[in-house]
């Protein structure tokens, strides 16, 4: 009878040692989680700044494009509405000159 007593007594201890080992392996396995979690948020952020940054520099050099683009156009417009003005500025001189001198 004190043989069974003394295997219960056994069992029960290597079952508190296996207990013990098990919640310091849930431990350090949770915090291994953890850290891997940040690691993978850390990540994540990082990819998400370089995208922000490709995607910003993906825009300036479009709206700089479109910009010069625009910037173009008007000079082409001013410079026919000038061509224009001088053809009509030559005409009118004209006109006032004959008017004047008849």
């Amino acid at each position: 009878m004190e043989e069974v007593i003394t295997a219960i007594l056994d069992a029960e201890n290597s079952a508190k040692g296996f207990i013990a080992t098990a919640e310091i392996n849930v431990k350090k396995t949770i915090s291994m989680g953890e850290i891997k979690a940040e690691a993978i948020k850390e990540g994540a952020i990082d990819v998400a700044k370089a995208y922000r940054k490709s995607t910003l520099s993906k825009a300036e050099i479009t709206a700089e494009s479109e910009y010069n683009d625009i910037v173009e156009k008007g000079r082409k417009e001013a410079e026919t509405f000038a061509d224009n003005a001088r053809e009509k500025i030559d005409s009118a001189a004209d006109i006032i000159v004959k008017e004047i001198i008849g």
